[in-house]
């Protein structure tokens, strides 16, 4: 089983945008599922997701709606990088 990890903590403030940023859309689709589908076509079939406490749940949701199969760890304090 191949595995990768995705660093999706950014809050998105800088973009001006109260959306956290992996779920910002960018030609349509999250910006999160840029890397994903990257992934999957290499065979990654496994993903550790870093997220905040603010962005875990809509991430999760749209990860199981798309049937990801991923595992979150929570980064604590997303502001300081």
């Amino acid at each position: 089983m191949r595995r990768a990890v995705i660093l999706a903590a950014g809050m998105g403030t800088r973009m001006g945008s109260k959306t956290p940023k992996p779920l910002i859309k960018v030609r349509g689709y999250p910006l999160l599922a840029y890397p994903i589908s990257a992934l999957m076509s290499v065979s990654v079939t496994h993903f550790y997701v870093v997220v905040n406490r603010w962005s875990m749940e809509p991430i999760r949701d749209l990860l199981e709606r798309a049937g990801v199969k991923a595992e979150f760890i929570l980064n604590e304090h997303p502001e300081r990088g």
